[in-house]
Formats: structure tokens, C-alpha cells, sequence
């Protein structure tokens, strides 16, 4: 099972969950969604993301971004199990990656270019990708991996 969470009742998030739940719908892959408000405590949401972590039944954490004003993600972040940290949200898992020390989670950006390259038969093998973006889950992370 995956697991996505999403803080405040931004629209654009709203909108691209809804299309994700479509299309984990359609890949019968399996999801719990948790919606809180932008009042929630940290502590509350750390609570949670322990129970999370300890769930053999949930294999994968994404937290939807950006998250509202004024939230310290960074303690979250630290928080998720790196096992199941699909974002690499977590700055050990991120900085490993990014420096080329481990390649055990591929990021669901680069992850799903390689999808799409495989499904149209593109034989991806040496080609170099660019993916724009200011995030670091697309800006920096999706640079040149595929």
C-alpha cells in the first residue's frame, strides 16, 4: 500500500491528487490518502507518520507539496522511515542520491520518464533526459538519471 498525505486545502494539490487517485485506480495499486488541516501540530503529524513507518503494509510515503507557509517540513522529513521515503525527502536519502551513493529508490519523477520510455519502446540506455523544475523532488533530483 501507498501512503500520500496532504496538508491545507491548497487547489493544485487537490487537483493533482485527485488525477494521481485515477491513475492508482486504474494500476490497482493501493492507497490511503490522509487530508489534514493547516492547523495540525507537528507533534500530531509525527505521531502518525511513526505508525506509518512501523506498518509493514505500507510501503511507500509521499507527502504532497508544497506544503502551507510557516511549517518546519524539515522535521517530517527526518522522520520518514528511509526505506520508504519515494520522494527522498529525507535529507540522508536525498544526499546519497544526489551524490550517487545509492541508487536503491529510484525518484517517482525519473521513475516515471523511464515508465513512459519503456511503454512507448524507447531504448533509454545512454540517452541523457533534462527535466526542468525548481522543486528539489524534479529540479534536482531528476537531472540526468535516467
Amino acid at each position: 500500500m501507498l501512503f500520500r498525505s496532504i496538508l491545507g486545502n491548497s487547489f493544485s494539490s487537490n487537483l493533482y491528487v485527485k488525477n494521481k487517485i485515477k491513475a492508482l485506480n486504474i494500476s490497482y495499486i493501493k492507497f490511503l490518502i490522509l487530508k489534514f488541516s493547516c492547523n495540525i501540530k507537528i507533534s500530531t503529524l509525527l505521531i502518525i507518520l511513526n505508525i506509518i513507518n512501523n506498518d509493514n503494509n505500507i510501503y511507500g510515503i509521499i507527502f504532497q507539496l508544497p506544503f502551507f507557509k510557516n511549517f518546519k517540513d524539515y522535521f517530517l522529513f527526518n522522520s520518514i522511515s528511509s526505506k520508504k521515503d519515494i520522494d527522498l525527502l529525507k535529507p540522508l536519502n536525498f544526499g546519497n542520491y544526489f551524490l550517487g551513493y545509492s541508487k536503491s529508490i529510484l525518484p517517482s519523477t525519473v521513475f516515471s520518464v523511464i515508465f513512459i520510455l519503456k511503454k512507448i519502446k524507447i531504448n533509454y540506455f545512454g540517452l541523457k533526459c533534462s527535466i526542468f523544475g525548481f522543486s528539489n523532488i524534479v529540479g534536482k533530483i531528476g537531472r540526468a538519471h535516467v
